[in-house]
């Protein structure tokens, strides 16, 4: 994330050693990119460095080179997940006029990054790597220090959208608590065996997504009319 943001706005034909910069970034986007379709088609185990190399359109090689091992790049692939939401939270700003339209900008950002399909290989991966001996400690080491920035990043834009109070009631982490929720069920229910959302219709879905924006926005004006 921190290479592409440095590549906004570059003007001109960047000097031969940052053109490098950005072919390796392009190569080490495609391994985790591949890395996140292999672990959904073919499951965890059956995402082999091979296999990941092969929908990269790279050597294995190219695997060692970026990551040193297949173990590294799936931590790679958490932590480029975690610190797009984490860029996400601090880059969205909540301007709707209703506590409603603001709980609906907020939800998008929610379902956006835990009810995406990228999220279940994630949540494969924390789940294997957490209980590798080999690779437990590095990845716990990692979740600390993103689920950190999460909490930073979310108190902050309750705030700017919502002001002090919802923090003092403990509506941040309600609400925080009940969109997530809501994502990471449809996300399984999408990838999962069962493809419950699969078979049914998109309004359905939306209707069901409205329904909960509007019982939090019920709860939330009823919590700090009592203030």
């Amino acid at each position: 994330m921190t290479g592409a943001a440095r590549a906004i706005g570059r003007a001109g034909r960047a000097p031969a050693t940052e053109r490098i910069a950005i072919g390796d970034e392009q190569i080490r986007d495609a391994l985790l990119n591949a890395a996140i379709a292999s672990i959904l088609e073919r499951g965890f185990y059956r995402a082999s460095s091979n296999e990941i190399a092969r929908r990269a359109d790279v050597t294995w090689g190219a695997i060692q080179y970026h990551f040193g091992t297949r173990e590294e790049l799936l931590l790679a692939v958490l932590e480029r997940s975690f610190d797009r939401f984490v860029w996400s939270l601090a880059t969205t700003e909540l301007t709707g006029t209703t506590v409603r339209d603001r709980l609906a900008a907020l939800a998008r950002v929610i379902w956006a990054h835990y009810g995406s399909p990228e999220y279940v290989a994630v949540m494969q991966i924390h789940l294997n790597l957490s209980r590798d001996p080999k690779r437990a400690q590095a990845t716990e080491d990692a979740m600390l220090r993103l689920t950190d920035g999460i909490i930073s990043g979310w108190r902050a834009l309750i705030e700017r959208g919502f002001g002090p109070e919802f923090g003092r009631l403990g509506l941040d982490v309600f609400i925080f608590e009940a969109l997530r929720g809501h994502a990471m069920g449809d996300a399984i229910a999408r990838e999962g065996p069962e493809r419950v959302v699969s078979r049914m219709s998109d309004r359905v879905v939306w209707a069901n997504q409205s329904r909960l924006i509007d019982a939090l926005s019920e709860h939330v004006e009823r919590a700090v009319a009592t203030v």
